[in-house]
This record gives C-alpha cells, sequence and structure tokens, in this order.
C-alpha cells in the first residue's frame, strides 16, 4: 500500500509491504500555504503503480518514476504580484501567477487532472506528462472538485457556483450542466463531494 505523512512542513510518501509488514519512504517534499490546508490531495498514484503526481512548495507540480526514483517538474507555481504602485488590495494584484493543486489520474494513467489557481478563478486543467510537446488543456469549466470517468475521456467537474458538469469531448471543450439540465435553472444547492458509481450514476452531497 502507499500512504502518505505530513509532519510541519514536509510531507513524505511511504510505501508499505502487506506481506512483511516494512515501510519504505519513496519520496519527501516541502509544503505550505494551500497544500497545507489540502494536505490529503497533495499525493495521487497512477493505476499502474508506477508514476505519483504531486502537489508541493504552495503550488508547484511535479511527477515522480518510483522505478527509477526520479522527479520531474511539470508546473512552476508563480506568486501574483503587486502593480507599480505595490497596492495591497486584492484588485490591485496582477500577473500571470497559477497554483496547481488536487492532482488525480486517468484510469488509464496517461492524463493528470489538476484544480488550477489563477488570479481570476480556478479552471480544472488536464496535463499530459508523457508527451513532451503537449500542452496543458483548460476545461471550459473550472471548480474544486472532479471526477474521472472510466473512459479516460470524460470527467464529471463540480463547478464553484452550484454546478455540476459533464464535460465529454476534451477536444470540443464541450460541457453540459447536469443540475440545471436535469432540475431546471433554479437548482438551490452547492454541490460538496460526489462519487461516480459503475459510470453511469452520481452521488452527492450539498448545502441548500
Amino acid at each position: 500500500i502507499y500512504y502518505s505523512i505530513l509532519s510541519n512542513n514536509t510531507q513524505s510518501v511511504y510505501e508499505k509491504s502487506l506481506a512483511t509488514g516494512r515501510s519504505k519512504r519513496l519520496l519527501t517534499f516541502q509544503v505550505s500555504g494551500q497544500n497545507i490546508d489540502w494536505y490529503d490531495t497533495n499525493v495521487a498514484i497512477d493505476a499502474n503503480l508506477t508514476h505519483i503526481a504531486f502537489s508541493h512548495d504552495n503550488g508547484s507540480l511535479s511527477l515522480y518514476g518510483i522505478a527509477k526514483n526520479e522527479r520531474r517538474l511539470l508546473q512552476k507555481q508563480i506568486t501574483c504580484k503587486a502593480n507599480e504602485q505595490e497596492a495591497t488590495t486584492a484588485s490591485a494584484i496582477s500577473g500571470a501567477c497559477q497554483a496547481f493543486y488536487k492532482p488525480a489520474w486517468s484510469p488509464d494513467a496517461q492524463i493528470i487532472a489538476v484544480h488550477k489557481l489563477v488570479h481570476e478563478g480556478e479552471i480544472t486543467t488536464l496535463l499530459y506528462p508523457f508527451e513532451p510537446e503537449s500542452t496543458p488543456l483548460e476545461l471550459p469549466v473550472g471548480g474544486p472538485t472532479f471526477a474521472w470517468m472510466d473512459s479516460s475521456s470524460a470527467m464529471i467537474v463540480a463547478g464553484a457556483y452550484e454546478n455540476l458538469y459533464y464535460v465529454g469531448t476534451f477536444s470540443a471543450s464541450t460541457a453540459t450542466d447536469l443540475l440545471r439540465a436535469t432540475f431546471g435553472s433554479t437548482f438551490p444547492v452547492r454541490v460538496d463531494s460526489f462519487r461516480v458509481f459503475q459510470n453511469q450514476y452520481i452521488a452527492l452531497t450539498f448545502t441548500p
């Protein structure tokens, strides 16, 4: 089994043999800011048990290869900067800031979905770590929670404003608002969490 432990500003990932009961530390990285608040979602291991995606240093994203003990930076966190007048209000913050959290592997272990935070909001973004020439793909909707469908070509994304989207064709950037389509335009809840079952059912918890 694989598990992680957070201690102060350091997070470690371990591999434990159920046969012997022994644990081996694979990876250690520094965390701060939002990484500490979301520590339980900093690490994701793929279905093949060969690579670990991890968010660290308040929003950078890296890839760790278990067999070769190699780590590679995928996306670097960029801190928002104030404008030339060095104003301190939130409206004065500018620059191409970005941070990447909550990595989640696709079922085929080829794509990493991440929760990308920018100055203007949040974007669900797809990364293709084994395609060197690829660029990140930003979905037309964004939110703090998402789940892969079994096909690895579709996702369910809980938006930031009481929406639950089905995103079916990444290249076409299409999205269907499931709650509005089912219950009408004034579905009065905020989606807190959800799970997809058998690739066709969704169980969700919500706040009225």
